[in-house]
């Protein structure tokens, strides 16, 4: 069993059973029709002919990182039962975070009922046949926009964060790689209906910034061909605040601290609201706080109303604070 034909986009390569190496592997020059430009972003078929008397198992792997390396994520299967003399067909789509420039691409094929998987590009086979290929990835060129732009959503990396935290703003679907002609201004407000304040120097199709308050941000997206602007439709990111947030009940925890390390002077506050609690979960029974000294966890009892807390280490006790 042999590979006859391989067929992808420009590239059409037909051989017998024959070998330019010393094993069932060739390796074939990015010259004339054994090789092809690809764009990201956009999809071609690729075909594969097997001949022989058995039928095939047939992958191709893209190394789209441009690492010199096959991986499991770069892999596709085209068929696990090939017949003889027939051909498999799948679309390939170029990936818009893909590397441009020269790469490689490898199709193997072996006896059926044989593994051929996502891990087999560099496997020993002891049937069938390795093709190696170059060929070219050209960067996608967004056409230029017209109209009104979008719509777009926004993307945050996180809806919560401590205070100093790094957040991430980007578009969905990713701006730049729909149309071209785009400009950006990202803003922020007190709530999802604004007023709005442009944020400076954020103009770019993401926004990255080390957040230090509650806010609601937004990226106002502009046409350059029509003057048409479209809002991102906005996202609220809530700053936790600097004191025990009660996710667990170790005292010690930083995930009760975002992140810091308690002290003993600490006066920790209790926010229901951030750790999702119920305050049953913390209060229960005599009205004063029970301290473990071994495990170094604290809980306040006898209150199973809702509102925030505040417990003063030193003196073990919680008093109320609406």
């Amino acid at each position: 069993m042999w590979t006859s034909n391989v067929t992808f986009n420009t590239l059409n390569n037909s051989t017998g059973c024959t070998s330019n190496t010393t094993l069932a592997y060739n390796v074939y020059p990015a010259v004339g029709t054994t090789t092809t430009t690809v764009t990201q972003n956009q999809t071609y078929n690729l075909s594969v002919t097997t001949s022989g008397v058995i039928s095939a198992i047939i992958s191709v792997w893209i190394d789209y990182n441009y690492n010199g390396v096959y991986e499991p994520a770069e892999w596709q299967q085209l068929a696990i039962n090939n017949p003889p003399g027939s051909t498999a067909t799948v679309p390939v789509t170029i990936p818009g975070t893909s590397g441009t420039g020269l790469t490689g691409m490898r199709i193997r094929s072996r006896f059926v009922g044989n593994i051929n998987t996502s891990t087999s590009a560099c496997l020993t086979f002891g049937s069938g046949e390795t093709e190696d290929y170059l060929i070219t990835i050209n960067p996608f060129t967004p056409p230029a926009c017209a109209g009104t732009p979008g719509p777009f959503t926004t993307f945050t990396s996180a809806s919560t964060a401590c205070s100093g935290s790094q957040i991430n703003l980007s578009l969905n679907p990713l701006a730049g790689t729909v149309f071209g002609g785009l400009t950006y201004q990202w803003q922020s407000g007190p709530s999802a209906v604004g007023p709005w304040t442009n944020i400076v120097g954020a103009t770019n199709k993401t926004y990255s910034f080390n957040i230090t308050a509650s806010e609601w941000f937004r990226c106002v997206v502009v046409c350059t061909n029509s003057g048409v602007t479209t809002n991102a439709s906005p996202v609220s990111i809530t700053v936790q605040p600097a004191t025990w947030l009660g996710f667990t009940d170790d005292w010690n925890d930083a995930t009760n601290w975002c992140g810091r390390v308690p002290t003993l002077l600490d006066d920790s506050q209790i926010s229901l609201i951030a750790s999702g609690r119920p305050a049953a979960s913390y209060y229960s029974g005599s009205g004063h706080w029970r301290h473990n000294a071994l495990q170094k966890y604290y809980h306040c009892c006898n209150r199973f109303d809702h509102g925030t807390y505040r417990y003063n280490r030193n003196h073990e006790h919680c008093s109320e604070h609406q």
